[in-house]
């Protein structure tokens, strides 16, 4: 199963009415359930599974599913060690129960559905952001310092100095000095979105601005603003401006 950190893992789709048997997996495992009802025995013990839910599987642990007529969609990935490393520094307890649920969870889910399905440059980092402030919602007694704030306007400034470079959370984390869990829950408190779902609008804005005051051709305007090609601007700056790049260009002459 491939990291949040490298690569964005479609999302697992599982037919009406199937069943997985019993069976383990070989590196731990977090699910977000996007999608569908399914029923799931942990050593011995039945648990419904519904939309909005955030579940964790350690190496090892046996399992089985029922999935209902709808069947369900999942994201799955594997946490990197140290966040492994931390959650047993928090004292969460993996111990096969739904660990995320509620409203605030299924905030979550929602950002890895749309973000699995958008599957560009910035999803990697929206994905951190999810994955990290999952650790904080998974144990609430971490509560968010009074500067939180600060970190989520700090943390923008950095997105804008850094607006045509890849970016990484851990990176910005460390720039600011915060925990990267705190910072991705401070971040979206303040202002919303996620960090990956902001340095896509600080782009498009960028590249809106060569575009307005340039004649640099799109092709050369693309890989400036930080997008992989002309075809990704194109389909970031049309998801924000609602229109392309080519016919904004026109309208702003």
């Amino acid at each position: 199963m491939p990291s949040v950190a490298t690569t964005i893992a479609p999302l697992k789709r599982y037919a009406s009415g199937s069943a997985m048997p019993l069976h383990s997996h070989e590196t731990p495992r977090l699910c977000y359930v996007v999608r569908g009802n399914f029923e799931e025995q942990v050593e011995g013990r039945q648990y419904s599974r519904k939309r909005g839910m955030i579940l964790f599987r350690p190496a090892g642990l046996y399992h089985t599913e029922q999935f209902d007529r709808d069947g369900a969609v999942c994201g799955l990935f594997t946490p990197p060690p140290d966040w492994l490393s931390l959650a047993a520094e928090f004292g969460v307890q993996f111990n096969g129960l739904g660990l995320g649920d509620g409203a605030a969870a299924l905030r979550l889910v929602e950002i890895v559905e749309r973000e699995c399905r958008i599957a560009d440059s910035f999803s990697a980092l929206s994905l951190q952001t999810v994955l990290w402030e999952t650790l904080v919602h998974l144990n609430p007694s971490e509560s968010d310092a009074p500067s939180s704030s600060v970190w989520a306007i700090r943390a923008l400034e950095y997105l804008r100095d850094h607006s045509s470079a890849p970016v990484a959370l851990s990176q910005v984390a460390a720039s600011l000095g915060v925990h990267r869990g705190h910072l991705a829950r401070a971040f979206r408190a303040t202002y919303g979105e996620t960090l990956g779902a902001r340095l896509r609008k600080i782009r498009a804005q960028r590249a809106a601005a060569l575009i307005r005051g340039t004649n640099a051709p799109l092709i050369e305007i693309a890989p400036q603003c930080g997008f992989t090609h002309q075809a990704h601007m194109t389909r970031v700056f049309l998801a924000t401006f609602g229109v392309t790049p080519g016919r904004y260009r026109i309208r702003s002459r």
